[in-house]
């Protein structure tokens, strides 16, 4: 597994900031896993989870078993609803009907962010957000409206001043769009080949 050291740079470095993380296809969870404990174990942050890979159950069930403080974490499912499964009532998830409602998924990102962020003004801590992946949005939505989505959030999470982990494949498909997000991030972390 990478090191993990890079999150203090980031944060020496920025204090708030934005990765892209690049990673191959058989370490994607373990390298979600590391990132978000760091963040929410280690550094007692709560985050939001956006995950359009694995529906919210799958996510959740991975992280208990790594220890991952769910309790600091607040999902926002993209997936579960579009896979024709019903939903869970879930106090710490939101589900968002398909990966193509981009405005439904920043409307629900916003709601998440504010309600975070009220829980942490009383320790005055930041708030995390991780994406995962930022390429599987290719598969629902045009590769243009994929960026102008990501330039909206890396956006909105500066403003609101959180740290931002995108991670994304290393395939020849997305190179595009790693090319444009990474040149919005403040680093990008290479664990592909």
């Amino acid at each position: 597994m990478p090191s993990l050291d890079v999150i203090d740079e980031l944060d020496d470095s920025f204090g708030n900031w934005v990765a892209l993380v690049i990673k191959e296809p058989e370490f994607y969870l373990a390298i979600d896993r590391a990132f978000v404990k760091k963040l929410a174990n280690t550094r007692n942050l709560r985050g939001i989870y956006i995950t359009i890979n694995k529906p919210f159950d799958v996510i959740e069930s991975s992280f208990r078993k790594s220890d991952v403080k769910i309790g600091n974490i607040y999902f926002v499912d993209v997936v579960t609803k579009y896979m024709n499964k019903k939903a869970p009532e879930k106090e710490n998830c939101s589900f968002v009907d398909s990966p193509s409602d981009l405005t439904t998924l920043a409307i629900t990102f916003m709601q998440a962010a504010k309600m975070i962020q009220e829980k942490s003004k009383f320790d005055k801590v930041p708030v995390f957000v991780v994406v995962d992946s930022i390429n599987t949005f290719l598969i629902y939505n045009e590769e243009n409206t994929v960026k102008r989505f990501f330039h909206f959030l890396i956006s909105k999470c500066r403003e609101l001043g959180c740290k931002l982990v995108l991670f994304s494949s290393n395939v020849d498909e997305v190179t595009s769009l790693n090319r444009v997000v990474g040149a919005f991030s403040d680093k990008v972390i290479n664990y592909a080949g």
